[in-house]
């Protein structure tokens, strides 16, 4: 079993070794029980003076009541938490501000996948004494929101401003404790909503200033709740109003985009399955002056390329086959070759050419060994026939007849030598 490593809880959530390695046992055996996977949350109630009684934890999943958890004077407390649901916490104790926490348990898909073992997440809240010159409307929304961070791959919430907040409260309740033991002024109420008025437009001018404009919207707004008819967190009110306008503006642009770009890409791929070459790139090229980082339609271009120069490779290497098998086949062997030649040189793996190449090249070979044969034989036949006519006309018949009959084997075909043996044996039984 896998989990992340604990030390990326920054310092305040650190917990002792043994303890973690407790926890850790403890879930790796749960995990081996059963397949489901949860989050653990634990940590330590504290009161900032005096002791706690009857505390209760309460729990609400997606704004549902699921579970109360009964505080020992310990004061600590666990809960194991479905993820991909949101959760409120509001612990109360007899004589405190109660406190609320929100965990949104939401962890995206792809880092579940990659992987779902979260180490456990400590929070010790701190309950505040209730006097009567303090105004809590504060509590009565969540002081603190835990929630997963994919930068750090963690969950997390803004120590800082918790820190800031218990500090502040911490301060502002010693006050209120001073005032309530010396029975102070009797404008009392509209004191401490000044102060929370105060700390309000303090916390919101600082989130303003961080650009975190959704917190700072929230300080706005509890800022008029002490102080309804102030003009300032209106305005800034109004403000960030304006930015969310601007941001859901830039959103709806980049949602246009996306369709955009995603519909020509549709079109684009329709056009490359029916092995409409041009269409396709023409459409991926558009597509990229859309987004112009995106690889996809890249990547199709490239293979569009290179499959539109195999078809007119192999459109040239059939186009110059059919071109010499009609060459060869009208025995025009020279031209055949060159066309062969050039069909191999296209695609120089086809075997065929090759094999063509090497057919004319036996064939020529062999027209010329016919030729030369034929050229010799000849040479012999005229050679006996101009010794034969030479002994003919010195009237020397059988020596003639002889050289004629010797052409005659050369040549069986030629009637000239037939002829002329005739004649010699008509002379010779004449002559008898």
């Amino acid at each position: 079993m896998t989990y992340r490593f604990y030390q990326n809880i920054p310092n305040r959530n650190r917990v002792s070794g043994f303890v973690i390695f407790l926890v850790f046992v403890l879930i790796s055996i749960q995990g081996l029980a059963q397949e489901e996977i949860r989050y653990y949350l634990y940590g330590k109630i504290s009161p900032d003076l005096g002791n706690l009684r009857n505390t209760r934890a309460y729990i609400y999943q997606d704004n549902q009541i699921v579970d109360t958890l009964k505080i020992s004077s310990s004061g600590k407390y666990e809960y194991e938490c479905d993820f991909n649901h949101n959760y409120l916490i509001r612990f109360e104790s007899t004589d405190f501000v109660s406190f609320q926490m929100r965990l949104n348990a939401n962890v995206p898909e792809k880092v579940m996948k990659r992987n779902s073992k979260f180490p456990p997440f400590q929070f010790d809240p701190l309950l505040f004494k209730k006097f009567p010159s303090m105004d809590y409307t504060i509590f009565d929304g969540p002081i603190v929101t835990i929630a997963y961070n994919e930068r750090i791959d963690h969950f997390e919430y803004d120590y800082d401003f918790y820190d800031d907040f218990v500090a502040q409260t911490k301060k502002e309740n010693s006050k209120a404790q001073k005032l309530a033991e010396k029975n102070s002024q009797s404008n009392e109420e509209e004191l401490a909503k000044e102060k929370s008025y105060q700390r309000a437009i303090e916390n919101a001018d600082a989130q303003f200033d961080q650009k975190n404009y959704p917190k700072a919207k929230s300080f706005y707004e509890q800022a008029l709740i002490f102080k309804p008819d102030e003009n300032y967190p209106k305005e800034k009110l109004s403000q960030i109003e304006g930015i969310f306008a601007e941001e859901q503006r830039k959103l709806d642009a980049l949602k246009e985009l996306d369709k955009q770009y995603n519909d020509l890409i549709a079109e684009a791929d329709n056009f490359y399955k029916q092995k409409s070459w041009s269409q396709a790139k023409a459409k991926y090229q558009e597509s990229l002056t859309i987004k112009p980082k995106e690889e996809y339609p890249r990547y199709k271009i490239e293979d569009i390329e290179t499959v539109v120069v195999l078809i007119e490779k192999t459109e040239k290497y059939e186009a110059a086959i059919k071109l010499a098998d009609e060459q060869f086949t009208a025995i025009d062997y020279t031209t055949a070759k060159q066309n062969y030649t050039k069909a191999s040189e296209i695609k120089p793996q086809e075997a065929y050419p090759k094999k063509k190449i090497a057919d004319i090249e036996r064939l020529v070979k062999e027209q010329a060994t016919a030729e030369a044969q034929a050229k010799a034989l000849d040479q012999n036949y005229q050679a006996a026939i101009a010794k034969a006519d030479q002994q003919f006309s010195a009237k020397i018949y059988p020596e003639a007849k002889t050289s004629y009959q010797t052409a005659s084997k050369i040549k069986p075909v030629e009637d000239y030598p037939k002829e002329q043996i005739s004649k010699i044996e008509q002379i010779l039984a004449d002559l008898a």
